[in-house]
């Protein structure tokens, strides 16, 4: 079973980093800790905070000062910071770079049978989403595919080699393609928007966005 990531939102208030006032309260907790979205653990989209790619890298560990945070204060006084560390990380709101998110364009990688890999042309292009669902493909799946992985190069599967490969395999035979999306729509509309409106607790210089794993 995989862990998950939560993300949580804390501001700097007198000098000292802690939820943001009137930040609404879990129905799961008896007071605010500053959580507004969540990833799953096995998710290719976690690839855009953590490993030696990320595009917005978190900072491993927990952050110096926490001494008056609520959610450092939840998790008691005998946790072992030193042991856990792996599991909590945190990043300047401000190096997130939000508004960029609807402009950067991230090139992404699935794999689908050969006989639908010519829709995704010569991997430049968005998803086709409208062509595969005219073939039959439903949500599910579809859901799958758009959770490709984030690649440095397109699969151009309108000539050469790869056109061929298609043309000559069986076709429910997978071959990798890509195709193109902005980091928005990539994270979806709901989790992206959430971190677009952490901005109405303060300043990007006045927040942090810490992740633990549970």
């Amino acid at each position: 079973m995989s862990l998950d990531y939560y993300f949580h939102v804390e501001t700097r208030r007198s000098g000292d980093w802690t939820v943001p006032e009137g930040f609404p309260c879990s129905p799961y907790r008896s007071e605010p800790l500053g959580e507004f979205t969540w990833l799953r653990g096995r998710s290719p989209r976690a690839r855009l905070f953590w490993g030696p790619s990320a595009i917005f890298p978190f900072q491993p560990g927990p952050p110096e000062s926490r001494a008056r945070s609520a959610l450092f204060r939840s998790l008691g006084p005998d946790y072992d910071f030193e042991e856990n560390e792996r599991r909590i990380c945190w990043i300047p709101y401000g190096d997130l770079m939000v508004d960029l998110w609807d402009d950067m364009q991230l090139v992404l990688q699935c794999n689908v049978g050969s006989r639908d890999a010519a829709l995704f042309g010569d991997g430049r292009m968005p998803f086709p989403e409208d062509a595969l669902r005219a073939r039959g493909h439903g949500d599910f799946e579809i859901d799958g595919l758009q959770e490709g992985e984030i690649v440095n190069a397109p699969i151009d599967r309108t000539q050469g080699k790869r056109r061929f490969e298609i043309e000559v395999l069986a076709p429910e035979v997978r071959v990798p393609v890509t195709f193109v999306a902005s980091v928005r729509a990539y994270l979806g509309e709901s989790r992206a928007t959430a971190f677009r409106d952490l901005r109405a607790h303060g300043r990007e210089d006045e927040l942090r966005v810490v992740s633990m794993v549970g």
